[in-house]
């Protein structure tokens, strides 16, 4: 527990600043996301192309891209 104690604040003393840049900064890199989300047009249990990619190459069935 010590091991993770002294991990954290060895964290917290390397990125106190950058912390709060960030925190400045992060309104402007979100911005215009949640208009870009909500005009996606995912269906339900769609989460990832990884997944049917992987099986595309695996199995070498092309189609398997095209389905959900």
């Amino acid at each position: 527990m010590t091991d993770t104690i002294q991990h954290a604040q060895l964290m917290d003393e390397t990125y106190r600043y950058q912390r709060l840049i960030n925190n400045l900064t992060r309104t402007y890199f979100l911005l215009g996301r949640d208009h870009l989300i909500d005009e996606m047009d995912v269906q339900p249990g769609a989460r990832s192309g990884a997944r049917l990619w992987h099986r595309a190459q695996s199995h070498d069935d092309p189609q398997a891209l095209s389905q959900n």
